[in-house]
């Protein structure tokens, strides 16, 4: 059940499915019924509240604890999230670059040609308006620093009393990547 359309008395989203059953929902030239329900399914629902519309939170550990979080109430990594704000755009598309980009770094998938400005653009092809403020965009870059800080920490403690890292590895592009 979902209560709060609202949100500082501004309406923030509609509902778009019918309230009881057998009874037709009529939305411009669709009828929705809901004809049964036979199961039940459990929603985690996350709600980050100290994020303003068009602005940025104040620190970057809480929204990694966020999506951290997010993500352990995952069977599996490949489980599609449902990330959404009031319209879907900036907030929404901040999470998505830094959760697909940790997801990437996660499983070693972060190629010599990473680059963050191209892949907001190429989410953007997907769903416009990705990304919405310069503000929002420098926390996207401030929150994959600190994504890749961690992991070259994390790699260093593993590294020591051995070979600095390669060519090839996942440390060694981070490196390159912020240091050219």
């Amino acid at each position: 059940k979902f209560d709060s359309f609202f949100s500082l008395q501004q309406k923030k989203c509609e509902c778009y499915w019918p309230k009881e059953q057998d009874v037709p929902y009529v939305c411009g030239p669709f009828t929705i019924y809901c004809v049964s329900i036979i199961s039940l399914r459990t929603l985690k629902q996350l709600h980050y509240v100290n994020w303003p519309d068009h602005g940025v939170p104040d620190s970057i550990p809480p929204i990694l604890d966020m999506l951290q979080e997010m993500r352990s109430y995952q069977d599996h990594d490949d489980t599609p999230l449902c990330i959404h704000c009031s319209a879907g755009c900036g907030r929404t598309g901040v999470l998505c670059v830094i959760d697909y980009t940790w997801n990437l770094l996660k499983k070693q998938m972060i190629t010599s040609d990473f680059n963050i400005y191209k892949l907001v653009q190429n989410m953007r092809t997907q769903r416009p308006s990705v990304v919405q403020t310069k503000e929002q965009y420098l926390l996207v870059y401030r929150t994959i620093k600190l994504l890749f800080e961690r992991y070259l920490e994390s790699e260093a403690t593993l590294e020591q009393g051995s070979e600095v890292s390669t060519s090839g590895s996942t440390a060694y592009r981070i490196r390159s990547y912020f240091c050219s």
